[in-house]
């Protein structure tokens, strides 16, 4: 029996330093990390995107000008008769 009882020991104290070291690799393992980025970065960022839409979105609208403008330069005048 005493064969029995330190294969037993032996077993529980591998056991504990098994559950130990788990424990730690699980901790670390699924501990959320954080992003490197701040927040101040992103809010600039933000910040000049709009910025950049708002100036795509004139030019854009210049453009539609120009083009109507064209369209209207490139039609010939209609001829007005009396009746």
């Amino acid at each position: 029996m005493s064969g029995m009882a330190e294969i037993v020991g032996i077993l529980m104290a591998g056991l504990i330093v098994l559950i130990v070291v788990s424990g730690v690799t699980a901790r670390f393992l699924f501990k959320p990390r954080k992003s490197p980025v701040d927040l101040s970065e992103i809010q600039q960022q933000l910040t000049l995107l709009g910025e950049q839409q708002e100036a795509l979105t004139a030019q854009l609208q210049s453009l539609r000008e120009a083009q109507e403008f064209q369209a209207q330069l490139l039609t010939p005048p209609e001829e007005k008769t009396d009746d």
